[in-house]
């Protein structure tokens, strides 16, 4: 795969200012023969196509229509090497002039460029680490009303929003003196308590108390009165919530959780700008789709991939890119009608252990394709 223009991992330690040789120099205008080369690798590899299309959308769009794809890689390439001379002019100017307010600009740009390929290695070797987390949620019924429970070993009280208590019709049982304001990260208005109400966790009905209040986005919350009472174990390696007696009730998959979840909320995360000026979440440190790096920012990076530069001669057998990335996936023959995004044989095994093909597309695609990583995911589930 390629990469518009990405930069070797820094040293870690700060270095004296050396010159900079011209991009230019090192790298000659592209070749007819050699755009073509690169639009029939891309064309040719589903996941680089994807990966192209998130990061380059308006490069990804003429892909089928060669000449309008050989204007628009120059095009892109000619701002790149403009962004680079321009950030050249910039250290050269930070180097000429040796002073306190440039050495601290200088020593901030190393570290970043630390923190850059710290950020850039993390995702080649562990991109897991990236991929969002499924809450805890059970299927459970109060007063034959079912509804999805957020498990909370973090909160000392067992919740429920009064639109769940009306829903449930146990309104009525509501004992508004203890009605007041939760304080702690904000404020929350509390209607009352139920001071016991049956609840059904799979087999088993189980006596519970609990606080009816506003401002949680959670139908009922479980919290640590009820799971201590219970002596409940949370089994995240059997994915199932454990009771004292036997009772167990599994954890409700993405595609089963209610909608004021955690997973809505990662999805409108801010976003910062990562290596390269590429859009990554701020709380979960994972590129964002259609939000990709430009293809004139700053220090040229672009389309990710084996550490080539963006129009350069493929590398020969034996060398190494600055960033080692892992080798090419053997694509399964399929028609060319149905051409899959990842290997069908990546998703049949996903889907031998229990995964659904949705579920398994979006662990291939979390993890950039890596069907033992995917694996470990869904297991974790």
């Amino acid at each position: 795969m390629l990469v518009v223009g990405i930069r070797g991992p820094p040293s870690q330690t700060a270095q004296p200012p050396q010159p900079r040789p011209s991009n230019s120099s090192q790298v000659g205008a592209p070749t007819n023969d050699q755009i073509e080369q690169i639009r029939q690798q891309i064309l040719a590899q589903p996941q680089a196509l994807s990966q192209l299309r998130t990061q380059q959308p308006d490069l990804a769009a003429t892909i089928n229509n060669a000449p309008v794809f050989r204007e628009t890689f120059l095009t892109a390439r000619r701002a790149q090497e403009a962004a680079a001379r321009a950030e050249e002019a910039r250290l050269a100017a930070l180097d000429s002039d040796v002073n306190e307010e440039n050495q601290a600009e200088i020593y901030k740009r190393i570290q970043q460029q630390n923190i850059d390929a710290e950020y850039e290695q993390v995702m080649e070797t562990n991109p897991e680490f990236f991929a969002s987390v499924t809450m805890l949620y059970i299927p459970i019924e109060v007063n034959g009303t079912s509804i999805k429970a957020f498990v909370d070993s973090g909160a000392q009280a067992t919740i429920m929003s009064p639109d769940c208590a009306e829903k449930c019709g146990i309104t009525r049982l509501i004992d508004h003196r203890f009605a007041g304001i939760a304080r702690g990260v904000g404020t929350a208005k509390i209607l009352g308590r139920v001071h016991r109400a049956n609840i059904k966790i799979g087999d088993a009905e189980l006596p519970c108390a609990f606080t009816v209040m506003e401002g949680k986005d959670v139908d009922m919350l479980l919290g640590l009165d009820m799971l201590k009472r219970y002596r409940a174990c949370i089994d995240l390696q059997r994915n199932v919530l454990r009771f004292e007696g036997g009772v167990e009730v599994g954890f409700l998959g993405e595609a089963e959780l209610p909608r004021n979840n955690f997973q809505e909320k990662m999805e409108e995360e801010p976003t910062v700008q990562g290596p390269g000026g590429l859009a990554i979440g701020a709380r979960s440190g994972a590129p964002k789709a259609g939000a990709g790096a430009s293809s004139s920012s700053a220090s040229g990076s672009g389309f990710q991939g084996a550490g080539r530069t963006l129009g350069s001669a493929p590398a020969p057998v034996g060398t190494s890119s600055a960033i080692a990335s892992p080798p090419a996936r053997p694509t399964a023959p399929t028609p060319s009608h149905a051409a899959p995004e990842f290997p069908q044989a990546d998703i049949d095994a996903l889907m031998r252990i229990g995964a659904t093909r949705e579920q398994a597309v979006q662990a291939l695609r979390a993890t950039g394709g890596n069907a033992e990583y995917a694996a470990s995911m869904l297991f974790d589930m």
